[in-house]
């Protein structure tokens, strides 16, 4: 599935890393430090809005700390949220909780 970061600019996928209930993460091929979260199901508009302002949140602590998110991802420019991609400066196994 080809996907746009918030600004229209093609993200590359690679394999997928792991499955939830909530959306699979994959690799992001040509960025190490980022992976993408795709959601299995469309985002209704309040989580929309809350993934908008995680993005927006960002610091360089917590990039460094958690895989955070650092842009969302469309299938059409302007279109509804599909994914996130987020930094991941190791890639993280074994046990996660939501924030």
């Amino acid at each position: 599935m080809p996907v746009l970061d918030s600004k229209g600019a093609a993200v590359s996928l690679g394999g997928e890393l792991g499955r939830g209930g909530e959306g699979s993460v994959v690799a992001v091929a040509d960025r190490p430090k980022l992976v993408a979260k795709l959601y299995h199901k469309p985002l209704d508009a309040e989580h929309e809005a809350k993934l908008r302002a995680m993005t927006a949140l960002q610091t360089d602590r917590l990039l460094k700390l958690a895989a955070w998110p650092v842009d969302t991802l469309h299938r059409q420019p302007g279109g509804p949220i599909v994914g996130l991609l987020l930094a991941a400066s190791r890639r993280l196994q074994g046990d996660s909780q939501p924030l």
